[in-house]
């Protein structure tokens, strides 16, 4: 798919860059982008970030992270064809976490929830987000070949329960027209 992936897929600029609004990323931070996939939100990310952030684009499809690699040509991105859980907390630390058009292919979501927790700084923010509703991309996926079909989105309230188990504060909870969680870590439970 991998080929293929950036003409079959649609990505409202006007929506992905709400996402930066919500973040709020400064000058100079680090982002850990999971499920990086051809690089949809690196140029977004670099335009917060500056010459001086840094960027850990992470995919486990090496495909995805090769055509990644061409579009975006850039020194302060770090390209990696890993499971997220192989990005070690005793080497890698992140102000800013983002989970896009990913988080319905992760099996264990408070497993995968407390390990980003791991990897960020102090008052860093985790966003899970989709430029779709959830029910959009769990009947897509539903009708999918059986390789996604049972990958399925859960409501926004049942992530924001695990985000706040983990020891995340709630910023943003919205699961209507488009769909994104923002959490963020206090700066005393790091």
């Amino acid at each position: 798919m991998a080929t293929k992936w950036d003409e079959i897929c649609h990505h409202d600029e006007k929506i992905l860059k709400s996402f930066m609004e919500l973040l709020d990323i400064k000058t100079g931070q680090s982002v850990l982008d999971v499920g990086s996939g051809t690089g949809i939100l690196l140029p977004y990310i670099l335009e917060e970030i500056g010459k001086t952030g840094r960027i850990c684009a992470v995919d486990y499809a090496e495909e995805m992270i090769k055509i990644s690699r061409n579009k975006n040509v850039n020194s302060n991105i770090e390209f990696k064809s890993v499971d997220f859980y192989d990005i070690k907390p005793d080497i890698y630390r992140f102000d800013c976490i983002i989970c896009y058009s990913m988080f319905p292919h992760v099996s264990d979501k408070e497993k995968a929830i407390a390990h980003f927790v791991s990897l960020l700084n102090n008052n860093g923010k985790l966003l899970i987000c989709h430029s779709e509703s959830r029910d959009d991309i769990n009947k897509c996926h539903r009708e999918s070949d059986k390789t996604v079909s049972e990958h399925i989105l859960p409501p926004a309230v049942e992530i924001s329960r695990i985000m706040e188990t983990a020891g995340l504060e709630i910023i943003h909870e919205i699961d209507k027209e488009f769909y994104y969680i923002l959490g963020h870590a206090c700066q005393d439970m790091l």
